[in-house]
């Protein structure tokens, strides 16, 4: 699975999921231009069901993205935001002269 351009998820957060081990690969992360396909109708109610697995559609690249795929990647960006937090921190208490 390569990342897919113009997603919400960037290549370096593909890569990084890649390796979580609890997000199966027996369905689809996710699905792009949905607004041409037969699952636009995830675009009026916020998400679908396909399969057995939820997916939560994003508007701003109009795509769907698994449930358990989008909550990784929150945990994800909120690891990356504190630590960069932490560094910022420390380089403004002068830890790094």
């Amino acid at each position: 699975m390569n990342a897919p351009e113009n997603s919400h998820i960037t290549p370096d957060e593909w890569a990084a999921l890649k390796l979580d081990d609890k997000l199966h690969q027996r369905s689809a992360w996710l699905y792009q231009c949905v607004s041409q396909t037969q699952l636009s109708i995830a675009r009026h109610y916020g998400g679908i069901t396909v399969n057995g697995e939820h997916y939560v559609y994003c508007p701003p690249t109009d795509e769907l993205i698994r449930g358990d795929v989008l909550k990784a990647l929150s945990k994800l960006r909120k690891r990356r935001d504190a630590l960069d937090k932490t560094s910022a921190d420390a380089q403004q208490m002068g830890l790094y002269e």
